[in-house]
């Protein structure tokens, strides 16, 4: 789904996430990022849910300095990859595993 405003597509992805950076897991001095960049996605993945991740400001800027890595942990796609396919090591109540973020909102966990 595509959100009708950034506003609430935000706001989706905060609430998905549970105001948590999914990276380190801070709550304090949030983001939203996009998965495959805005201007490599066009209309069609840009405000996806999947598309978005809630990071903190300092693990934004990591992501945006470490490409390679970024890539290597699903928060960087290239123009080709489909957010809704790709995973992302993200955030759990006990560490880190493997989801897919889904446009509905929800997750889907694959491996810790």
């Amino acid at each position: 789904m595509t959100w009708t405003t950034w506003e609430e597509a935000k706001r989706q992805a905060l609430l998905r996430d549970y105001h948590r950076c999914q990276y380190c897991g801070q709550h304090d001095g949030l983001d939203v990022h996009h998965r495959r960049a805005r201007g490599m996605g066009g209309t069609q993945t840009k405000d996806r849910l999947s598309n978005l991740v809630t990071l903190c400001r300092r693990c934004h800027d990591h992501i945006e300095a470490y490409p390679d890595q970024a890539r290597a942990l699903g928060y960087r796609l290239d123009w080709d990859q489909d957010p809704a396919t790709s995973q992302i090591k993200a955030m759990t109540a006990n560490g880190h595993a493997w989801w897919l973020l889904n446009d509905d909102g929800s997750m889907t966990w694959l491996r810790a």
